[in-house]
């Protein structure tokens, strides 16, 4: 009776050994891949957009202030060079969330809807295509185009 205890026992261990070393393949070993599809990226994109326009860098005023400073070349919460204000702030967003988290690189660029090219550009350029979400906010002096390229990583 004793020895059958100890086997049940002995049963019950390699049960759970077993289990946890489905848990480590599914979970640890056969992670599936991490990056969003192109659509969710876009969708993703698109909402951090939105959301960096509404984001406070200087007082009451939000990067979409800034961005309208920088194209018309004003100084904005005392900085002569508000272009330079995006430039450091941007990436401290930006950085943690495509470089960290997703592992991809991205372009991020403003013009006026009456300019060809950016007035304002930030990361890197794309090597292997991209999947691009683009908003047109406006304000009191212009209506902007802004874009954000997600770069597809080669296969």
């Amino acid at each position: 009776m004793k020895g059958q205890t100890e086997l049940v026992g002995l049963v019950l261990i390699v049960l759970l050994l077993a289990a946890a070393g489905l848990f480590y393949l599914k979970f640890v070993v056969l992670q599936p891949d991490q990056r969003p599809s192109s659509l969710e990226a876009v969708s993703q994109s698109t909402n951090l957009l939105y959301g960096i326009i509404h984001v406070p860098l200087c007082a009451n005023f939000t990067a979409l202030d800034f961005l309208d400073a920088c194209s018309s070349q004003r100084t904005l919460c005392d900085e002569p060079q508000p272009c330079s204000v995006l430039e450091q702030q941007l990436p401290l967003i930006f950085d943690p969330v495509f470089h960290r988290y997703i592992g991809m690189n991205y372009t991020f660029s403003a013009q006026t809807a009456d300019e060809k090219n950016p007035f304002f550009k930030l990361g890197m350029k794309c090597k292997h295509g991209s999947t691009q979400a683009r908003i047109s906010p406006r304000t009191s002096n212009q209506i902007y185009s802004l874009s954000f390229d997600l770069c597809a990583k080669p296969v």
